[in-house]
């Protein structure tokens, strides 16, 4: 009796979409937790003896091996002091947190569109002096300037004043990671352009090169890639 051969099959007839989906939501709390806790300035075995777990609980959430219950959550978020959904939420880009708490300690005011703008030009001027961006973070063309809507994760980290400024206080006072040499060029950059408005930004965003070839009420160009 002849041997039957196997027919080819992809990974895709094998793989669980459900478990792959819960392997991606486990990634982004373990990674989300390793990143508070270095921001805090704790060990793992300091972060579990605070929230009453485990050095090995908290060596595998971080590695996204373990599935934390509510419980479990709750209690890392009332040490690591971060809003619960920041600790589940998709992964975000710390480097412009660290920028914008690093704006933070220099001005008294800051609401979400002249952060965005103060961070466009953090990029922009460093993209044309260094070749690289700082914050990292791509920009869109709107009618108010570039913008990027991962912005609005500042409304859950940091409290306001007024319902619109975020308050001038550091967040991440003793653990952030810019270099020196970053942190010289953000003051240049604040030095030019941190006593103007959001409006006086957006205009001054619409003289740079990469906005310069959209037209200021052109729909065409709508939420297209800035740089």
């Amino acid at each position: 009796m002849p041997i039957k051969k196997k027919t080819n099959t992809t990974w895709e007839k094998h793989i669980d979409q459900n478990e792959i989906d819960l392997y991606k939501k486990r990634l982004t709390i373990g990674t989300n937790i390793y990143h508070w806790r270095k921001y805090r300035g704790l060990s793992q075995s300091e972060l579990a003896k605070k929230s009453g777990l485990t050095q090995a609980i908290i060596s595998n959430l971080e590695k996204g091996e373990y599935n934390p219950s509510l419980d479990v959550l709750t209690k890392l978020s009332n040490v690591l002091s971060v809003p619960f959904e920041i600790l589940t939420k998709s992964v975000i880009s710390w480097k412009m947190l660290e920028v914008v708490d690093y704006i933070l300690q220099k001005l008294d005011k800051l609401d979400i569109l002249k952060a965005m703008k103060l961070l466009y030009f953090i990029d922009y001027e460093a993209h044309k002096t260094l070749g690289n961006k700082i914050v990292g973070i791509n920009y869109y063309r709107w009618h108010y300037g570039p913008f990027n809507s991962e912005i609005y994760v500042l409304d859950s980290i940091y409290s306001k004043t007024n319902n619109k400024d975020f308050e001038a206080k550091s967040f991440f006072d003793k653990n952030l990671v810019l270099t020196s040499y970053e942190k010289k060029f953000i003051d240049k950059v604040l030095d030019e352009y941190g006593d103007l408005d959001s409006v006086a930004l957006m205009e001054k965003s619409y003289d740079t090169e990469p906005m310069a070839d959209y037209q200021k009420g052109d729909n065409n160009g709508m939420g297209n890639l800035v740089f």
